[in-house]
C-alpha cells in the first residue's frame, strides 16, 4: 500500500513482512536526506534533551497540534546537516529522523472505526543483497530487532505526545507567535505561523491539574518548550551564517 510520504522521504509502503521477506535496508551512513527540513517531530519524552539544541514549538494542523523542533529559518534549510550528510557534532538526532528510513502512517479505517498505526519504510531503501529483515517465512530476524524496538518507543511517544497536545488545546493554552530577531549580520528575520504555550495561562492552572501533569511529565516538557524559545537567537545568528553553532 502506497502511504502519503513524510517530508524528506521518497516513496512510502507498508512494511510486509511476506512480501518484503529477505530484503535488507540500503546502508545509508548520513543524514542528506534532511538537507531540506526547516522542522522535525519531536516526541514528549525528547524535549528535556531537544531543548538544549532547538526552539520547540507547535505547528497546526487541522484541528490537531504537532510538537516540532525548528531546524531552519528559511524554506529548504537545515542548518544542521552540512554537505556531506553530517549532524552537527553534540546536537541531539530527534528520534523521528533516527527512524528513517522507517515511519509510522496513521490510516484512517471505515466510518466510525479507530485509525489503524501502520509501520512503512521508504520503498527504495530495500535491498536484496544485505541482511535481510525478515527470513523466508516472513519471521523476523537479529536485523529487525532494533527497528522493532525503535518503531514500538515511536508509537508509544506519538501517542503521549498526541495526549498532551489535546489537554493544551482543552486547556487553551497554545497561542500562535511570531519569533522575530535581529542576527548579528544581515536582515532581521520573521518564522510565522507557530504556536507556543502561554506561560501566564499555564501558571494559572488548578493546583491539582499542575499536580496531574507534574506526575505526567507533562509540566516538565512545557517548562523544556518555554526554555527552548531562546534558541531562536542562536538560530537566527546562525542562519547568517549557514550553519548552527555550538
Amino acid at each position: 500500500m502506497r502511504l502519503p510520504s513524510p517530508p524528506g522521504y521518497g516513496e512510502v509502503i507498508t512494511l510486509d513482512r511476506q512480501a518484503h521477506a529477505g530484503l535488507g535496508l540500503v546502508t545509508a551512513s548520513d543524514h542528506r536526506w534532511t538537507a531540506a527540513l526547516t522542522a522535525a517531530a519531536i516526541g514528549l519524552v525528547e524535549f528535556s534533551r531537544a531543548a538544549l539544541d532547538y526552539p520547540l514549538a507547535f505547528v497546526r494542523r487541522g484541528e490537531r497540534y504537532d510538537a516540532v523542533a525548528i531546524l531552519g529559518l528559511r524554506a529548504g534549510e537545515n542548518l544542521f546537516v552540512d554537505e556531506s550528510g553530517h549532524w552537527r557534532p553534540g546536537a541531539y538526532v530527534p528520534a523521528g529522523i533516527r527512524l528513517h528510513p522507517f515511519c509510522l502512517a496513521e490510516v484512517a479505517g471505515n466510518s466510525g472505526a479507530v485509525p489503524r498505526t501502520l509501520v512503512a519504510i521508504q520503498a527504495d531503501q530495500l535491498n536484496a543483497a544485505a541482511p535481510p529483515l525478515f527470513d523466508a517465512s516472513g519471521q523476523p530476524t537479529a536485523h529487525w530487532a532494533p527497528w522493532q524496538k525503535l518503531l514500538d518507543a515511536a508509537e508509544q511517544s506519538r501517542r503521549a505526545t498526541q495526549d498532551w497536545s489535546e489537554a493544551l488545546v482543552a486547556h487553551d493554552l497554545l497561542v500562535p507567535f511570531d519569533a522575530l530577531a535581529r542576527p548579528r549580520a544581515g536582515e532581521p528575520m520573521r518564522v510565522s505561523g507557530l504556536h507556543r504555550i502561554d506561560e501566564s495561562r499555564l501558571n494559572r492552572l488548578p493546583p491539582e491539574t499542575l499536580h496531574d501533569w507534574q506526575t505526567r511529565h507533562w509540566l516538565r516538557a512545557a517548562h523544556a518548550h518555554l526554555i527552548s524559545l531562546e534558541n531562536f537567537a542562536r538560530l537566527m545568528d546562525a542562519a547568517s551564517t549557514g550553519t548552527a553553532q555550538a
